[in-house]
């Protein structure tokens, strides 16, 4: 199978001490309370991690809270980069990473699909003809006028994965997009990402939900606190991490 991504490497260090320093009116009172400068505060969520994804594949990513799951995503996505490292992607790629990216909460749901559309790479006017579409599958079709401040965090996860939908990608990216979604909207999209897996289309999925791993994936993806990266079959990845857990909270 052709490849849709390759992961080489990756690492990523945040400075949290250099986040703080951005902030003038913090410079401003540490250079008139005559402070030193603080030394480094580094975290590294993600180290030398390395992977592939082949389309027709579903990779499921694990791991404690705090090992870059979701940052590895984004890298992936192109909407941060990593400290070191390489992504390689191949085709279109959209992705739900966070509840309400890419929304904004005084448009209504009609004008945030147009926009979250437009961020996905859809001319308006493709996204406009299929709003019809959109709001039928997020079973919306009644708050599509309503800004979105008044949707529940389910309803704006089902309009944005409505609109990645009609994007047709490639590549999907997917963070705990099942975890505020009810039992019927779940199993409606379980069909469509099995309809994206036959039309051999590549998935990347974070969640916590093992049941919803163990159905979708047929790959994982274990990080570890120890910076250790567990790469193969689904079944025994996802296993591997469960024993780990388990193990871990007692």
């Amino acid at each position: 199978m052709e490849t849709a991504i390759t992961v080489e490497r990756i690492t990523k260090v945040f400075n949290l001490t250099a986040d703080r320093r951005r902030s003038l009116k913090g410079t401003v009172i540490r250079f008139l309370k005559g402070e030193k400068k603080a030394p480094d505060v580094l975290i590294k969520p993600l180290n030398n991690v390395s992977f592939s994804v082949k389309r027709g594949e579903v990779v499921g990513i694990v791991g404690e809270n705090g090992v870059g799951k979701s940052t590895l995503l984004k890298i992936i996505a192109g909407i941060i980069k990593p400290t070191s490292g390489s992504i390689v992607t191949h085709g279109r790629v959209a992705g739900l990473l966070e509840i309400g990216l890419g929304f904004h909460p005084d448009l209504t749901g009609r004008e945030n699909a147009i926009l979250y559309g437009s961020i996905l790479g859809l001319p308006k006017n493709q996204v406009s003809d299929s709003l019809d579409k959109i709001a039928e599958f997020a079973e919306l079709e009644s708050f599509m006028e309503v800004p979105l401040k008044k949707y529940s965090s389910g309803m704006q996860m089902r309009l944005g994965f409505s609109v990645a939908m009609t994007v047709d990608p490639d590549i999907l990216l997917l963070d705990e997009v099942f975890s505020v979604g009810d039992q019927k909207f779940q199993q409606k999209s379980f069909s469509r990402l099995e309809g994206m897996i036959r039309d051999n289309k590549a998935v990347v999925l974070v969640s916590h939900d093992l049941n919803v791993m163990q159905r979708l994936c047929n790959k994982a993806v274990f990080l570890s606190k120890s910076g250790k990266t567990i790469v193969g079959n689904a079944d025994e990845v996802l296993n591997m991490y469960d024993s780990y857990m388990k193990t871990a909270s007692v």
